[in-house]
């Protein structure tokens, strides 16, 4: 694993050089975490804020856009099932 893509934070940075790693990664919480940590680092988060999908998976993935489309289509629905739930929460 190249060194450049472990996190700046020292205290991350010593978990994500131990063995048990991947195996965090693998659930729920280790994959939200690094998955949060991928974005942030790689300036995807003010991207995400102006709900900026298509620019996001430029960055991920490069040049490579397959499925942007559905990845779009995806994203749409769970926001809007977010507010709902927030709307939910708040009438209640």
């Amino acid at each position: 694993m190249n060194r450049d893509y472990f996190p700046k934070s020292r205290n991350f940075r010593l978990f994500w050089l131990s063995a048990d790693a991947p195996a965090w990664c693998e659930t729920p919480a280790g994959a939200a975490m690094s998955g949060c940590w991928y974005l942030t680092e790689n300036g995807c988060l003010p991207l995400a804020d102006a709900w900026e999908i298509i620019a996001i998976t430029r960055k991920v993935n490069g040049s490579g856009m397959d499925d942007a489309a559905e990845r779009l289509t995806y994203s749409n629905y769970i926001l809007q099932a977010l507010e709902a739930v927030a709307t939910a929460q708040s009438e209640s």
